[in-house]
């Protein structure tokens, strides 16, 4: 069994009170047994969810503390999902000692594609 991937999530700004449909989009996803969010404290939240097809799951948000960042993982088989790596920068440490580098060193890095976003309700739904 593949690990399943998530590639996006739709929308990306939900309110905390819950009950926002969500698309998560990406693979893997037959056989879901669970979809929740995690915050940045590890903490988590079971979302309702349908799985539409392979690639792509509907879910309502659940509710959460306050505003905060959220990853969304899908379980299928006992494994959690995953998203795809991504070029990120990070400090070499040398504070550009190193001709070149400009302080900094290519690595790939877990992107940010399965994230959400929590806003204490009401939304903001208006132009400023």
């Amino acid at each position: 069994m593949r690990q399943p991937v998530i590639t996006k999530v739709s929308p990306f700004h939900v309110g905390n009170t819950g009950g926002t449909q969500v698309t998560v989009t990406g693979s893997g996803f037959t056989g879901a047994s669970r979809v929740y969010f995690q915050n940045l404290n590890g903490k988590e939240f079971d979302a309702q969810f349908n799985v539409d097809n392979d690639k792509q799951i509907t879910l309502i948000s659940p509710a959460t503390p306050g505003r905060s960042t959220h990853q969304v993982f899908v379980v299928v088989g006992g494994v959690d999902s995953t998203v795809p790596q991504v070029p990120g920068a990070v400090s070499d440490g040398d504070s550009l000692a190193s001709p070149g580098t400009g302080g900094l060193t290519w690595v790939s890095v877990p992107s940010r594609d399965n994230e959400v976003h929590t806003t204490e309700e009401p939304l903001d739904r208006g132009i400023f």
